[in-house]
């Protein structure tokens, strides 16, 4: 029997990917910010990488920011977090969060 699904990801929203996925895939969601809103990314145990669709914004962690557009891809290391602002028009990015197993920190 297989578990194969199709999951539609053309709107914003979160994905459980358990019931499919054996692997460190933990979340696969479609994030939209409307200007000036901000988004923290930070989640004990795992990493995230976003890849952004549309739209502008920066991202800052510690002391670096980073400008964010169409095209730009930010891995979030473990432990470490991650302020999404959006720009003017406002962003959307597509973000996975992958587990790191206990024996890789």
């Amino acid at each position: 029997m297989s578990r194969a699904q199709v999951i539609g990801l053309q709107q914003p929203g979160e994905v459980d990917p358990a019931g499919v996925l054996g692997g460190p895939v933990r979340g696969i969601r479609r994030v939209q910010l409307a200007a000036g809103e901000q988004r923290l990314l930070s989640s004990p145990g795992t990493e995230t990488t976003l890849f952004v669709l549309d739209g502008d914004g920066d991202a800052h962690s510690g002391g670096t920011t980073a400008a964010l557009t169409r095209g730009v891809s930010v891995t979030v290391p473990l432990e470490t977090e991650l302020r999404i602002t959006a720009g003017a028009g406002g962003i959307e990015y597509f973000a996975v969060v992958l587990a790191v197993p206990e024996t890789e920190r």
